[in-house]
């Protein structure tokens, strides 16, 4: 077990051990890596360390200073479907016995109209800005739940929108 945190020469040992013919796809949880980048400890919230003894017991844990960090940026369904609600769907790693469970069926068409919506938004915007024209409202609807929703309560929290 390996002792404190991993710098980018032994990650990359790790892969090419795991994956000599560099042929597996990269994620992050479950999530595909969309782009990597190189930044100071603090940039984008600091950076947690967690050093672990031989074990794998945790020893030391904190926010170290004065180092930097290669962010792996994941993309999501969700924000690809933000950019491109009409992206082909592939079912065919969600289905049993030839069919997809209704939840994430749901899910992937409410991501689907968001995205329609929010295509729609950005249209609008382009138009403001080219015609001079004050910008569109931001309307946001859903749940709390939701990531609209999360920013729905940002948003009032902060005064945007009422």
């Amino acid at each position: 077990m390996k002792k404190g945190m991993i710098k980018t020469a032994e990650f990359i040992k790790m892969l090419q051990e795991e994956d000599p013919e560099g042929e597996a796809y990269v994620c992050v949880g479950n999530h595909p890596v969309r782009w990597i980048e190189k930044l100071p400890y603090y940039y984008d919230g600091r950076m947690e360390w967690v050093e672990r003894d031989e074990h794998g017991d945790p020893v030391k844990v904190g926010w170290p200073s004065g180092v930097q960090k290669i962010k792996i940026h994941e993309d999501t369904i969700e924000d690809a479907l933000m950019d491109n609600p009409d992206a082909e769907i592939m079912w065919d790693g969600v289905t049993y016995q030839g069919n997809v469970d209704r939840a994430r069926f749901d899910v992937i068409k409410k991501w689907q109209q968001e995205g329609r919506e929010f295509q729609e938004w950005r249209r609008k915007l382009q138009e403001s800005k080219t015609n001079g024209t004050d910008p569109p409202d931001i309307v946001i609807s859903g749940t709390p739940e939701t990531l609209q929703g999360k920013m729905h309560s940002w948003l009032r929290a902060i005064g945007i929108i009422k």
